[in-house]
């Protein structure tokens, strides 16, 4: 499948800043498995590793505890670098299309929601357009539960949290929650089930975290991982 610009324009309030949306196929992820991923860059997304350096995330990444020191965050973001390259690499050649908004036929693989940002940085309209061409199962995660804008994200979308206190918040605002910890350890605390994807279970074979389409539980929780894993467990201790 062709990279396609899904949309580029201001992101959704609160988050701010140009942004854009390209949609590829991602065949190299052993956690996820062959899916349909959605990045969701800072700019023309040509340029995001570059744009992560400068803080730019931020208008993708929104109150992410993980995103980027420039742009206040504590960094630790599991996306590589050799990942963001890639989306980046998506959205450079989609662009360089006769009409990088075009479409291809749509498909029934499973599709993730944010491979990098925030779902809810999306504007509404291109969201529905997203999932009218789609038709399948999606899943992701999203810090704008907190917003008023961003609740139509709860059918596919689990609420990501750091904290007690937010998975409480956001679990009363009826999202089921993904929760970061920093070890095994603090899993049975949060009262959440052990991400599947701990077990080697692609992403695509769960379908678990698909908001409140999964309905089954109150959420799953995830031991930090990446190559920034480290710095991401210091910041939550």
């Amino acid at each position: 499948m062709q990279s396609f610009i899904l949309y580029h324009g201001p992101a959704m309030l609160p988050y701010k800043g140009i942004i854009t949306v390209v949609v590829f196929l991602s065949d190299s992820n052993p956690k996820t498995g062959t899916c349909i991923a959605v990045a969701i860059l800072p700019g023309d997304g040509k340029r995001a590793m570059s744009d992560r350096k400068r803080g730019l995330d931020i208008s993708v990444c929104g109150v992410c505890p993980f995103r980027s020191i420039a742009s206040g965050g504590k960094g630790g973001c599991y996306v590589s670098a050799f990942a963001l390259m890639g989306y980046a690499g998506s959205a450079s050649a989609a662009w360089k299309r006769a009409d990088p908004y075009a479409m291809p036929e749509s498909t029934i693989i499973p599709m993730r929601l944010g491979a990098y940002g925030d779902p809810a940085a999306i504007p509404v309209e291109s969201f529905q357009r997203l999932m009218d061409w789609h038709g399948g199962s999606c899943w992701g995660y999203t810090h704008g539960w907190r917003h008023s804008a961003a609740q139509h994200l709860r059918t596919t979308c689990m609420a990501s949290v750091e904290t007690g206190e937010h998975q409480a918040h956001a679990m009363n605002k009826g999202w089921r929650v993904y929760r970061i910890v920093a070890s095994l350890q603090d899993i049975k605390a949060t009262g959440l089930t052990l991400c599947e994807s701990a077990k080697g279970i692609e992403c695509i074979a769960c379908g678990a975290c698909s908001g409140t389409d999964a309905r089954h539980d109150k959420g799953r929780a995830i031991v930090v991982h990446g190559a920034s894993h480290k710095r991401a467990a210091s910041s939550l201790a």
